[in-house]
């Protein structure tokens, strides 16, 4: 459920997840999104959580939003 690009942590029924991308402002990318996916898909199973806290790493951005620098040509 965890991966490098979307650090989990779970402590008593709040969960922080920590967009991990901070070389890219947390820029979204078809792999984190993937893992957000099936990081939240499995919390909305878990009764016992309550609080969900989404942050960015780094100290410059949350998310910049998609990274589109794989279609870009060169």
């Amino acid at each position: 459920m965890s991966s490098e690009l979307l650090l989990v942590e779970k402590k008593g029924n709040t969960c922080t997840l920590t967009l991990n991308r901070p070389e890219k402002r947390n820029a979204l990318s078809p792999d984190l999104l993937a893992d957000l996916y099936e990081t939240l898909d499995a919390l909305a199973k878990d009764d016992h959580l309550r609080t969900l806290i989404l942050r960015g790493s780094g100290e410059k951005a949350f998310c910049s939003g998609y990274d589109i620098a794989p279609f870009l040509p060169g």
